[in-house]
């Protein structure tokens, strides 16, 4: 099973494929993970992927055109390592709540699947998926 993971602090995640249950899953070769640096993705020199939210108020929202080109080459890669494009599921806290049965579902018969997620307390699904 193969895990794509877009975030702008990769090294967070050097910790699953080395140690416990994870670390023996990646040694056996049932799972893979790659990070995807929205970063890299930018034009400017500092790189931002970050600005102040529209209307103002606290906090900083992702910027659409750095998040867009990553999800756009996660799709390619996946496109061209499975010969299919993978499906997207969004996180929404306004969806169905997010199962060990609901994983079972969209993990059967799919080599890849993309969870994206917005910041939240409690990830949901969409109704509909």
């Amino acid at each position: 099973m193969r895990f794509d993971v877009v975030t702008i602090f990769p090294e967070m995640f050097s910790a699953l494929n080395s140690w416990g249950v994870t670390g023996r899953a990646f040694d056996q070769g049932l799972v893979s993970l790659k990070t995807w640096n929205p970063r890299d993705y930018t034009t400017d020199a500092r790189r931002t992927v970050d600005d102040r939210a529209y209307g103002g108020g606290p906090g900083m929202v992702m910027m659409a055109k750095p998040l867009e080109d990553t999800l756009d080459a996660v799709a390619a890669d996946q496109t061209q390592a499975t010969g299919k494009k993978a499906p997207v599921i969004l996180l929404s806290p306004q969806g169905e709540r997010f199962s060990q049965k609901k994983a079972k579902y969209i993990s059967e018969d799919r080599k890849s699947t993309r969870l994206n997620s917005s910041h939240s307390q409690q990830s949901r699904m969409p109704s509909s998926a």
